[in-house]
């Protein structure tokens, strides 16, 4: 009656700052920080890797707990902000924030290295970041052009260079940590040339006594299992080794005086029940070679006969650490 055709639609209005990309990333960032802060609160720590190891927990844990919880989390949150599609949001960001989170971790995240105040900052950022950029690609009405595929992209690219650096960033890391632990040692490192055995598993402790004790060990490169041969183990002299009469020190037990066999120019030899240990001295340094598998003696003499120090990249480079 009007004279208005009902298939005419009234031109939409401007998008108002609720509705609008600029308030649905600002209040995905937002959400994004505060769970950030809440991780912060309740796990005291910002690496990811650090709160996976102290609760024994690896990727599975992520994939299984982590993912499935920042989503929960989120959603209510997302939608309770206003951000249209929460459910979008909520599901998508945590794959790349903790993929990135992963890479940050490994470049950054050193509790070793910097603080607590200055690691949260990265995290924050990240976190926030995450939010606001999944918010923007997911954003329903809106023409980005191509900003929603080159976000997109980018958000897909961090995934996999996540996946793709992680392997030898770790690797790097490991080395890093035990170089740095070798060096606090405080004392020359040795190692034998020993054809057919490869050294592994380097590291140092405090549980075998007082005293930092640097140990490693050497694996047939023959048998396909690998099995364990030879343990070393190098401490400082201890007091009461008196070769060749009394050899007890190096065995840590309270008895009779255990005689030592010289074999070669300051390398004895003890022999006990299941096990042979030869033991050579390299100044202050003791190194005690004990054979675990079916190493003949002939090999162990020439382990410990060719020690030579080493400097602490030798035994980062080389070692395979196993879990």
């Amino acid at each position: 009656m009007l004279g208005v055709d009902d298939h005419e639609v009234e031109p939409a209005g401007p998008r108002t700052s609720r509705t609008g990309p600029a308030h649905r990333c600002g209040m995905a960032a937002a959400v994004g920080a505060g769970l950030g802060l809440g991780w912060l609160a309740v796990m005291n720590t910002a690496s990811l890797d650090t709160a996976l190891s102290h609760a024994e927990l690896g990727a599975l844990g992520i994939v299984v707990f982590g993912l499935p919880a920042g989503v929960l989390l989120a959603w209510p949150l997302l939608w309770a902000a206003g951000v249209r599609r929460a459910w979008q949001v909520a599901l998508l960001a945590p794959v790349p924030v903790v993929a990135t989170w992963h890479l940050l971790d490994l470049v950054w995240l050193d509790a070793e290295v910097r603080n607590g105040r200055l690691n949260a900052l990265p995290l924050l950022a990240l976190i926030a970041g995450g939010y606001a950029a999944v918010a923007l690609a997911t954003a329903p009405g809106v023409r980005l052009r191509w900003w929603r595929s080159a976000v997109s992209v980018a958000m897909a690219a961090m995934v996999v260079l996540s996946v793709a650096v992680s392997g030898p960033l770790q690797t790097r890391h490991a080395n890093n940590q035990l170089e740095g632990q070798l060096r606090a040692f405080g004392n020359p490192l040795y190692a034998p040339d020993l054809p057919g055995f490869r050294l592994v598993n380097a590291g140092t402790s405090t549980t075998l006594g007082a005293d930092l004790t640097f140990y490693y060990q050497l694996w047939s490169t023959d048998t396909p299992e690998h099995p364990v041969e030879v343990r070393a183990e190098q401490t400082t002299v201890p007091a009461g080794f008196n070769p060749p009469t009394d050899c007890r020190a190096v065995l840590a037990i309270r008895t009779d005086a255990v005689p030592c066999a010289l074999i070669a120019p300051e390398v004895w030899s003890i022999t006990q029940t299941g096990y042979r240990l030869d033991v050579a001295r390299r100044g202050n340094q003791l190194i005690q070679l004990r054979s675990t598998g079916d190493m003949s003696d002939n090999d162990l003499l020439k382990a410990a006969t060719s020690l030579r120090e080493r400097p602490p990249s030798y035994f980062s480079h080389l070692s395979i650490r196993q879990s």
